[in-house]
């Protein structure tokens, strides 16, 4: 579940597009291929509730290994079951 604190977001899943604000909530099924971006002119930020936990440690991970190279990211990523798609594949999520 994805919460706007602030900012505007477009997400992209299962082949629709929405566009949301502040206090807009966007739920993605679980293994669903799905992207989100800050389409605003201002800083966003996002709440973002992931079930069962344990997802969490991902970006604690990332700020202490600093993975510097895409292999490197999708090492890390594997370990929390999270699997980025190539830029050409957004098109599909």
């Amino acid at each position: 579940m994805f919460r706007v604190l602030e900012g505007t977001y477009a997400f992209w899943c299962n082949g629709a597009e929405v566009h949301l604000e502040a206090g807009g909530v966007i739920v993605v099924p679980r293994g669903a291929l799905h992207r989100f971006q800050n389409i605003g002119e201002t800083t966003g930020r996002l709440m973002i509730v992931v079930t069962p936990g344990g997802f969490e440690g991902f970006f604690g991970a990332v700020e202490r290994e600093a993975p510097g190279t895409p292999a490197a990211i999708d090492a890390l990523s594997a370990r929390f079951h999270l699997h980025f798609v190539p830029a050409l594949a957004a098109a599909a999520a």
